[in-house]
Order: structure tokens, then C-alpha cells, then sequence
């Protein structure tokens, strides 16, 4: 019951088409959320809060309801129900959220058992898809909508032919460029990817840049090992490195893209990384849809080597 809810973790949370445009579907790091909306809604337009289905249940990515923000007004949920805030369209949003947990509630056998479960997938609204968690996200959503959170009357179902990918390795940057203990971001535009390379002890790791707490840039974090403090906590060795999101502090194993805290709701995807043939350049293995174009833009032989058409930004070098 609430009376068991003996923790808790405030921050605000704001929303500008500039900045912060949406969140993605995702379930909290807590037991009970309480929301506040603490500004007028004459500021802004779009930005609802929509709310799918519980993480272990079958209806996990089915919609549920749509709640408008209303400044003074609190919605209070479940924290491990799958919410997101849709694209801000204008002005600038901003909630009070209080993440509520239950120490007593946290060490009963049955919530252990319903967490060691996982995430439940099955069925979707594309509503309710998450571009960070779901495997099959680029499989559902149209090339589009993805990395976007559109209205539900928008797009109700996900993609009835799955679309066809294959993998190709994309040239991330010259060996020479990337330097012990930084990183390089690779964008590339028509495939809504963000790439993270990572060089740290030598080895080459490549993460989803957008982090899965709130999508800041792993590429401007820091990283350093992970050592004893997180043991035990995920599959972390103490040798292994992480990275820091600069936004809200997550930390990444660079290795397996766990949370090292051990909330398996945020993980990083994890990219295969080599050095070329010559070693001489970064490549990253990518999936991207199938099409005469892409195939002739972005397909690097094994040899001879062949740049990339498209170009790619590099950041955070």
C-alpha cells in the first residue's frame, strides 16, 4: 500500500520543440510516480502523456489512455506501466515527477519473480512503441515516424509488412582519429541512427547514443571503470569501462550496454565495432532497410574498401 512507499527521487522535467521534443515509451526506475504539471496549458501544444500497458502483462505495447497536462494538476501511475510524452508542437512544457519506491514492497518474493520475467513484447500500437527498448522498433514503425512520438489518430498499429534489412558496416571515422578514452558520433540522417564509438583500454565499443533514461548524448559523457561499487548489481566486471550520460548521470557498461545499477528497462543496443582490413579506419555494423539505393549508398566491400556516400556527422571528437 502507500503507507509502504519510504523512498523517493524529485527532478523536473521540461519539453521545448527545440530541445527535449518528447520522451519515448519506457516504465520508471520506481514503484509509484506521481507527475505535477506545473505549467498553463495556454504555453503549450501537444506533449500529452500516453500510457500503454503494464510491463509484464500481454497488453505491455497495446494504448491505454491519453491524459492532457494541467497546470496544479497531479497524475499519479504505476511506475512500471509503459508512458511516454508525445512531440511538443509549441511552447514549452514542464512537470514535477517524484519517483516513489517500497523498500518492503521490493523484497517480496513475488515482486522479484515478476521482475526476473523481463519485458513483455507481443502485439503493438505504434503509439506504444519504443525506439529504445523494442528489438523490433524499426521492424513496425514506418522509416518516417521513427525517433518521433506521434498522436495516436496518427498511427495506430505498427507496420502490417514487416520491412526488409540487412546488415552493412558504415565507416565511423580514420583509426587515427579517435584517440584513447574518447568517442565519436556517427549520424546518419536517413536511417535515424546515432552511433556512439567508444575507445577505452585499447578496445573499441559502440553504443545507441541516445541514452534510455531521456535520450541525452552518451557521446558527450565521460567515461571510467566501472570497479567494485556496481558489482553485482548487473553483468558488470569490475575492469570493464562505462560510460556517464551527462544529462541524468545513467551509467552504461560500454561492453554489454547495461545499466550498471541493474535496471534491465534501460539498455544501451550494443553495435558490432572492427577496424577494417587495413586497420586503418572505425567501421560500426549497422541494419538498415533493404533498397536499391541504400545498397549502392552506404555498402563497404571488404576490399577494396569503399567510402560511404553518405555523409556522416562526426561530434564529440
Amino acid at each position: 500500500g502507500g503507507s509502504t512507499l519510504d523512498d523517493h527521487h524529485s527532478f523536473i522535467v521540461q519539453y521545448r520543440p527545440t530541445d527535449d521534443k518528447h520522451l519515448d515509451m519506457h516504465i520508471d526506475e520506481c514503484d509509484v510516480t506521481f507527475n505535477f504539471g506545473i505549467t498553463s496549458h495556454d504555453n503549450f501544444e501537444g506533449n500529452d502523456l500516453t500510457f500503454c500497458g503494464m510491463f509484464d502483462s500481454a497488453d505491455h505495447r497495446k494504448y491505454h489512455h491519453t491524459y492532457k497536462h494541467v497546470k496544479g494538476r497531479c497524475v499519479v501511475h504505476s511506475g512500471k506501466r509503459r508512458h511516454g510524452a508525445m512531440d511538443i508542437e509549441k511552447g514549452e512544457r514542464a512537470s514535477l515527477i517524484m519517483w516513489t519506491k517500497s523498500r518492503t514492497f521490493r523484497r517480496t518474493e513475488a515482486y522479484r519473480e515478476r521482475n526476473r520475467k523481463g519485458l513483455t513484447y507481443g502485439d503493438a500500437d505504434r503509439v506504444c512503441l519504443s525506439y529504445t527498448h523494442d528489438p523490433d522498433y524499426k521492424n513496425l514503425m514506418p522509416k518516417k515516424q521513427q525517433y518521433h512520438m506521434k498522436r495516436r489518430e496518427e498511427g495506430q498499429s505498427g507496420n502490417e509488412t514487416p520491412l526488409r534489412t540487412e546488415k552493412k558496416w558504415i565507416e565511423v571515422c580514420a583509426a587515427s582519429e579517435l584517440l584513447e578514452g574518447q568517442s565519436k558520433l556517427l549520424k546518419l540522417k536517413e536511417e535515424n541512427e546515432q552511433i556512439a564509438v567508444f575507445k577505452y583500454k585499447g578496445e573499441l565499443f559502440a553504443l545507441e547514443n541516445r541514452c534510455a533514461h531521456m535520450g541525452g548524448s552518451l557521446c558527450d559523457g565521460e567515461i571510467e571503470d566501472i570497479g567494485t561499487e556496481h558489482l553485482g548489481s548487473s553483468d558488470s566486471k569490475a575492469s570493464d569501462g562505462m560510460v556517464i550520460c551527462p544529462r541524468h548521470y545513467m551509467c552504461f557498461n560500454l561492453r554489454t550496454g547495461e545499466n550498471v545499477e541493474g535496471d534491465f528497462t534501460m539498455k544501451q543496443q550494443v553495435y558490432p565495432v572492427r577496424l577494417s582490413q587495413d586497420g586503418q579506419r572505425i567501421q560500426v555494423e549497422v541494419e538498415i532497410e533493404v533498397s536499391a539505393e541504400t545498397m549502392e549508398s552506404v555498402a563497404i566491400e571488404e576490399h577494396p574498401l569503399v567510402e560511404v556516400q553518405r555523409a556522416p556527422l562526426w561530434l564529440c571528437g
